[in-house]
């Protein structure tokens, strides 16, 4: 076997394989040494045949998520209704195994073959955590995520306050939003997008901004109901099941009660950073 310490979210994972898997470079910094005590260990191990499903789950694109006996079982297949090649299943001690038919290992070469299969958003629900389709910069020591779908215009306002402020882009594409005990941080992740930026770091939460492309600048600090309709629908989630698009939800509804949202109208110029920057009074 072989075993690789990582460190994403603050979340101690210990991964253990069967064959050595690629870790591209820009990755490397989510690698750490041995620690005391894991948060979360992850199994990836052969099997000749994969366990039954149940009739009690639900279709998610090629995936199916089964609660038999309890625990969460998602199987994968290449195309809806396909024959499963792989399982992964989710216990209560935060042990995650994946079961890969023999034949298949080659899906699982790679890091990201192993977090694109395991729900990772569903991992991060344990231990309160969100990941949301946003760019996230670094600026003062606080962390502002700027939100929306994709071609809104996020990784130009954070190369925009890269340019003007010497901010530091931490993640180009998905971050995560972990609530401590007193606050929400923000971290980088391992998907970055096609901005190919992903630094494991992080920073308290001062603001979501919720983004939109118009011809004047104009800044709105949005009521929870209004930041609920454009917040979830950019968090990573299997809407399809009933039981995490509830308790996602449920944390949604926390962090923005907790964090200011905004609506941001703007040109891609550095007027609207500078609106926006003194909004937060930073």
């Amino acid at each position: 076997m072989f075993r690789y310490n990582l460190k994403i979210a603050d979340i101690k994972i210990v991964l253990n394989t069967v064959s050595k898997i690629n870790i591209p470079d820009r990755l490397g910094g989510f690698l750490c040494a041995d620690f005391d005590k894991e948060d979360c260990v992850i199994n990836v191990r052969t099997v000749k045949e994969l366990p039954g499903m149940s009739e009690k789950g639900c279709q998610y694109g090629p995936d199916y998520y089964d609660y038999t006996m309890g625990n969460l079982k998602i199987f994968h297949s290449e195309s809806v209704g396909g024959q499963p090649f792989s399982v992964t299943e989710f216990f209560e001690k935060k042990i995650v195994d994946i079961l890969v038919k023999e034949e298949y290992l080659q899906y699982f070469d790679g890091i990201f073959g192993i977090f694109n299969r395991i729900a990772f958003e569903y991992l991060l629900l344990k231990y309160s955590g969100l990941m949301l389709h946003s760019s996230f910069v670094k600026y003062n020591g606080m962390g502002i995520v700027f939100a929306g779908p994709s071609g809104v215009g996020k990784s130009t306002q954070a190369d925009l306050w890269k340019d003007n402020l010497g901010a530091k882009i931490i993640n180009g594409d998905r971050s995560v939003l972990r609530k401590s005990e007193n606050n929400w941080n923000v971290y980088g992740s391992l998907f970055s997008g096609t901005s190919g930026i992903c630094l494991n770091d992080n920073a308290p939460l001062k603001a979501i901004v919720i983004l939109k492309q118009s011809e004047n600048n104009k800044i709105e600090k949005l009521s929870p109901a209004k930041a609920m309709l454009h917040i979830y629908p950019e968090i990573s989630v299997n809407r399809a099941d009933e039981n995490i698009a509830t308790k996602t939800a449920e944390l949604c509804m926390k962090l923005i009660s907790d964090i200011p949202v905004y609506r941001l109208e703007c040109r891609p110029d550095k007027d609207a950073v500078y609106m926006l920057k003194k909004e937060l009074n930073l």
